[in-house]
């Protein structure tokens, strides 16, 4: 940095530039021990949940002990994918997805809907697509059907019993909206970290952080709002 004939000057511009250099340093050890801390987690919670599985098939075995393997299985699977979670958050934030392909929007809709038909039907869930019209990008495949699928999973996950979806491909803009809660969801947190706007515990709280990163990558925007006791989300390709 250019000397300035001021010291003061140059003593701040000395005292940002040593500011700087520490909050790069933490940013880069968080993001490194994060990555390590989920790989390092992948084996053991491999094995744990092995173990369980032949746990289960053991005989003679209760109720109460059932019951308690059962939760132990489920809270293994839970780790497990919020382990995957931050991994994938990791190599988003990396920049590992590079490889870009023509991508078809509705289609990934489709096949998610494919996907999710046992879901939607359980929860007797009207589900609509508008597919007079497509979107075609130029992304990585893997990224947009992640994108798409926390969405898509989001309107289930957070509807009532026998609510609705309706699925909107607007120029190039997609809507997802849904029936839920009758209040909206707050703006101020809706994408960080861990939070989650149900009690439900299969839910990790990171889908909708993960579509932000996906969607800062890919200079996309996505919008909420609740209107006429629907939650709708408002992607901009």
């Amino acid at each position: 940095m250019e000397q300035s004939s001021v010291n003061e000057f140059n003593d701040l511009n000395k005292a940002i530039e040593e500011l700087t250099e520490r909050n790069h340093q933490a940013y880069a050890s968080q993001k490194e021990f994060t990555e390590n801390a989920s790989h390092e987690m992948q084996s053991p919670l491999a094995v744990f949940q092995s173990k369980l599985e032949l746990l289960m098939q053991t005989k003679p075995l209760n109720e109460e002990q059932a019951a308690l393997i059962a939760d132990l299985a489920n809270a293994s699977k839970r780790m497990s994918r919020l382990n995957k979670s931050l991994i994938l958050l990791t190599k988003i934030e990396n920049n590992q997805f590079l490889e870009k392909e023509t991508v078809s929007v509705k289609e990934i809709l489709e096949k998610l809907l494919e996907q999710f038909e046992f879901q939607i039907k359980q929860q007797s869930i009207r589900c609509s697509l508008n597919d007079e019209t497509d979107i075609t990008i130029e992304a990585n495949k893997t990224l947009i059907e992640i994108l798409l699928g926390n969405l898509l999973s989001n309107a289930i996950r957070h509807n009532l019993y026998g609510g609705s979806i309706q699925i909107m491909l607007k120029g190039k803009k997609l809507i997802i909206q849904n029936s839920g809660k009758p209040t909206s969801l707050d703006k101020a947190r809706l994408f960080q970290r861990f939070q989650k706007e149900s009690r439900d515990d299969s839910s990790i709280g990171l889908g909708l952080e993960i579509v932000k990163k996906i969607c800062t990558l890919n200079h996309y925007s996505i919008h909420y709002s609740f209107n006429n006791q629907m939650h709708i989300f408002a992607l901009h390709f």
